[in-house]
């Protein structure tokens, strides 16, 4: 084991100096598990002048070496409103040259050490082949979740020929009694009844594979899901998208949105796609990726289109293929529960 220095602090209790080795370290972190490359450095400094999430507690660990400077950085987050009280995730990183000395297990052992006693399970996560799956085997054999990451070039689309689709698309939703109803930021609330799109929303995630993690129901009251997109636009995120509604009642049955970021303009993120059970089996997953696509073609010059499905979600993943989405990269969660970190 090397020598090093482990503090428990808050971002911004650093000097400045070793803040902004911390935004370089984030980056690198990022880097090593993002299929492109991450965003500006300034995504990092804006992140460190964001309120913190009420529902969230966390733990901030910095890594220091015997010269005082900062390598490495652990990091933890769970949940203390709503739900799944029992699990937090986790992050530990060392800059590359400073690997293989032992100092991972350190952090990581600092890390799940101070957890609330509540906590009995800790996720880290890693791009498949890299040295973080690595180190992360090391105290576990077999992940519990693979997310498999895909990205379309959007230079390869022809904006009339997704226009021409999207307009029979309407057709056809408007001939099924539903329609596409355009989604930005916080503006559901005015077009739908608050409480039933957060309840599609909940339904959607809680239908959503979960493969092998300890993961129970998310429990999203209104409050909880307006705070989390008002996070994603302090972020510097705009978030955007499309609801499929119906016709008669306004009913939001199923919908599709979108993050794409001031500090990253090369890259679209996918966020939610989902449609509620009693009404799937009529081609609105597809219907929504084509309509949002539309969107993306016309009114942002991003060059991919990329994301994160579970392995096991067959029916999204064909969907993504339909979209020329390639698989860029698979992202794998390890779980450790504390009898597992115990005896490390």
């Amino acid at each position: 084991m090397g020598n090093i220095r482990i503090v428990i602090g808050k971002n911004e209790e650093l000097p400045l100096k070793h803040r902004e080795k911390l935004f370089i370290l984030k980056k690198a972190y990022d880097s090593e598990r993002l299929p492109f490359e991450p965003p500006k450095i300034e995504f990092y400094k804006n992140l460190l002048n964001l309120p913190k999430l009420t529902e969230r507690d966390t733990l901030q660990l910095f890594v220091f070496d015997n010269n005082d400077e900062l390598i490495g950085f652990g990091y933890s987050g769970w949940n203390i409103k709503y739900d799944n009280f029992h699990r937090a995730f986790a992050q530990v990183f060392i800059e590359p040259p400073k690997r293989r000395r032992g100092y991972g297990t350190q952090i990581l052992l600092k890390l799940v050490n101070n957890l609330p006693n509540q906590i009995n399970t800790a996720s880290f996560s890693a791009k498949e082949g890299s040295a973080g799956e690595a180190f992360l085997k090391s105290f576990k054999n077999e992940s519990s979740f693979a997310e498999i990451i895909n990205a379309a070039d959007l230079s390869e689309f022809n904006l009339e020929e997704i226009k021409e689709i999207v307009q029979n698309e309407e057709k056809r939703l408007d001939k099924l009694g539903y329609k596409f109803v355009a989604l930005e930021g916080l503006d559901y609330i005015e077009k739908f009844n608050e409480v039933d799109y957060v309840r599609m929303v909940e339904r959607i995630w809680n239908d959503m594979p979960r493969e092998e993690l300890s993961f129970g129901e998310d429990v999203i009251p209104i409050e909880r899901y307006k705070a989390m997109v008002e996070h994603t636009l302090k972020k510097g995120d705009r978030n955007f998208g499309y609801a499929i509604a119906l016709k008669e009642t306004n009913e939001p049955v199923g919908h599709t949105r979108v993050l794409y970021n001031k500090f990253d303009l090369d890259t679209v993120e996918q966020d939610d796609t989902g449609v509620v059970l009693e009404h799937r089996g009529k081609g609105f997953g597809l219907a929504l990726k084509y309509k949002i696509l539309e969107q993306i073609l016309t009114e942002i010059n991003a060059k991919y289109w990329f994301t994160g499905n579970a392995g096991s979600n067959e029916h999204m993943i064909r969907i993504n293929e339909k979209l020329k989405h390639k698989i860029v990269s698979k992202i794998v969660i390890y779980e450790l529960k504390r009898e597992e970190w115990e005896l490390i």
